[in-house]
């Protein structure tokens, strides 16, 4: 199972001073399901929330999944809990049936995972994975969809996540559909070579990566 990993540097003064200001680094996992979506349907949710980071702090993951629904209304701010979950891995598609639980169906697309919501009342769906495994963390949802009563959700993992500083966020799994300071897509490497970004006194992002602003958050979270 593939270790990825990417690092995120500070000075400390840069440290002090956004602490100071009650920021906390949060991430977003990206994830692709092939179609365009709004923030009425679908949303990122945050997947690490960290108030107490370092001048130098490490996100790693593994490629191990889970499908999950819940009965959490989808909206912005709304935190997704008593969920229902099932281990999954790409090339497998997995079906809600009445009564809530997970069946595992038909499905070969190798590198996407499919929810089947086969009830005929609508839940919250989506991927969770774990971040920083070693710490001991449990699986996070890192992303929101309706899941209308009888269809289908294709999700692609990614190994791509949008970091970016927050205040008033105080869970993970918390529906996070707009963001109100630029954010920095990175594509991690490898956990033994993590790809190192920088966020600079001037508060902008510097290292491999892409520049997200608030305009384009969903679409770098929630990819075609």
């Amino acid at each position: 199972m593939t270790d990825y990993g990417i690092k995120i540097s500070m000075s400390p003064r840069k440290k002090s001073e956004m602490q100071e200001q009650g920021f906390s680094l949060t991430a977003f996992k990206a994830v692709g399901v092939g179609v365009k979506v709004t923030k009425k349907s679908a949303a990122p949710t945050v997947w690490l929330l960290d108030p107490d980071f370092e001048v130098r702090t490490g996100l790693s993951w593994k490629q191990n999944y889970k499908v999950y629904h819940a009965d959490t209304k989808f909206q912005e701010g709304a935190y997704i809990d008593h969920m229902n979950d099932q281990v999954a891995k790409p090339g497998e598609g997995w079906k809600v049936v009445e009564g809530g639980n997970f069946q595992e169906e038909p499905y070969d697309i190798e590198n996407q995972i499919r929810i089947h919501n086969a009830t005929k009342r609508e839940y919250t769906i989506g991927l969770a994975q774990m971040p920083n495994p070693s710490s001991g963390a449990d699986f996070v949802p890192l992303c929101a969809f309706r899941g209308l009563a009888n269809t289908y959700r294709e999700f692609r993992p990614l190994e791509q996540v949008v970091v970016t500083f927050t205040t008033g966020v105080t869970s993970v799994g918390t529906i996070f559909t707009r963001a109100s300071a630029d954010g920095f897509l990175v594509t991690a490497g490898d956990v033994g070579k993590p790809t190192e970004v920088t966020y600079g006194d001037d508060g902008v992002w510097q290292g491999t990566g892409d520049i997200v602003s608030p305009d384009n958050f969903l679409t770098a979270c929630i990819r075609v």
